[in-house]
C-alpha cells in the first residue's frame, strides 16, 4: 500500500535494541521467538521505555519505574516493521498497552488515599503501582487468564493506514513486562493526531489515568508529609470596630495625607480623580506620563478633606 511502508533507521533501532545476551534471549523466548504484536518472525529486542527518555528521571520521582530499564520487564521482541513503527515517538504507528485500564485507576485511587494516611502521620508517603505480577494475578483471579499466562493482556494498536492489521492484529494477548513502561509508551499517543484509531472508552480511562499520575494536586501528596501553612491572626472585633466597621464588611484602606499626620479613606481619593477630572488634566492623552500619574495623585491628597 503506497504511503503505508516506513523505513527503519539504523540509528534508531541500534539505539532502541541493545540488552545483553541473557535480557535478549528471555525476551524473545517468552514471545516464541516470534514478532509480539505481529506473525512474523526473527524478532529484534525492543526497548519499552527507550535508553534516552528524557522522562524517565521524572518517572522515578513520581514512583511508577521501578524496574532497570535494561532489564527483561522494559522488552518487547518484535519485527523489523514494527519495531521501527513503534520506535518513533514523535508519530507512533503501532504501541500498546494493558487492556484493563480500570484496574490500574482502581488501584492508583486506593494508593492516593494510602498515601494521604501515611502523610497524616509524618510520614513521606512513596507511590506504589501495579508490576508485572500483580496485574497478572488480577487477571488470573477474574478469570481472565490462565495462571500459566506468561503476563497480563495488552491490546495493541496499529495507527498506521494499513486497515488489515487494525482488524486481525488488535486482539488482546498477555505480555511478560512491566504495565508502566507500556503506559509511558501509551501516553504518547493521547498527543497523537491518529488516536482516533483507538477505541474512545480507552482513549478516555488513559486520559484519566495520566492526570491521576501527574495531576498538580499530587504533588504535595506524593513529595512529603503536609506543610502547615501557619495562619495569619484574625483581627479582634473589638480593634475592628474602633476603626469604623465590621471586622467583615470594612474594606477601605486608610493612609496619612501627605505633609501631615492625618488619616485619609483612599477609597474617597480614587472617587474624586472622576473621568472628568482626568479629561481636565489630559491623561487620555498618550503623554500623559505615569510621573504625570502620581504627581496629580499626590495634588487629590492634599485638596481631599480628612476623614
Amino acid at each position: 500500500m503506497s504511503g503505508s511502508v516506513r523505513t527503519s533507521s539504523s540509528t534508531d533501532t541500534a539505539r532502541s535494541s541493545v540488552f545483553s545476551e541473557s535480557v535478549t534471549y528471555e525476551v524473545k523466548n517468552k514471545a516464541s521467538n516470534s514478532c509480539w504484536a505481529c506473525p512474523r518472525g526473527r524478532p529484534q529486542v525492543c526497548h519499552v521505555v527507550p535508553r534516552d527518555d528524557l522522562q524517565t528521571q521524572l518517572w522515578i520521582e513520581r514512583g511508577l519505574i521501578d524496574f532497570r530499564i535494561s532489564s527483561h520487564l522494559n522488552g518487547i521482541a518484535l519485527c523489523g516493521s514494527c519495531h521501527t513503527e513503534f520506535d518513533d515517538a514523535y508519530d507512533p504507528w503501532f504501541s500498546f498497552m494493558p487492556a484493563d485500564l480500570d484496574f490500574f485507576i482502581n488501584f492508583e485511587l486506593r494508593d492516593r488515599e494510602r498515601r494521604r494516611q501515611v502523610a497524616l502521620s509524618g510520614q513521606a508517603p512513596r507511590r506504589r503501582v501495579p508490576n508485572a505480577n500483580s496485574y497478572k494475578q488480577h487477571q488470573v483471579d477474574s478469570g481472565i487468564i490462565d495462571s500459566d499466562s506468561i503476563g497480563g493482556l495488552y491490546t495493541p494498536y496499529y495507527l498506521a493506514p494499513v486497515s488489515h492489521r487494525v482488524s486481525t492484529f488488535s486482539t488482546p494477548r498477555p505480555w511478560h513486562g512491566a504495565p508502566l513502561a507500556s503506559l509511558r509508551r501509551a501516553f504518547l499517543l493521547l498527543g497523537s493526531g491518529r488516536a482516533q484509531s483507538i477505541d474512545k472508552d480507552q482513549l478516555q480511562k488513559l486520559w484519566r489515568l495520566k492526570e491521576l499520575y501527574f495531576s498538580d494536586d499530587e504533588i504535595a501528596v506524593a513529595e512529603n508529609s503536609p506543610v502547615e501553612t501557619p495562619s495569619t491572626p484574625k483581627r479582634p472585633a473589638e480593634e475592628a470596630s474602633d476603626m469604623g466597621g465590621s471586622p467583615a464588611k470594612r474594606s477601605c484602606v486608610e493612609i496619612n495625607r501627605p505633609g501631615s499626620g492625618e488619616a485619609m479613606d483612599v477609597d474617597n481619593v480614587f472617587a474624586s480623580i472622576t473621568e472628568d477630572n482626568l479629561k481636565a488634566h489630559n491623561m487620555f492623552n498618550s503623554s500623559f506620563t505615569a510621573n504625570d500619574l502620581m504627581r496629580r495623585f499626590t495634588s487629590t491628597l492634599r485638596e481631599s478633606p480628612p476623614v
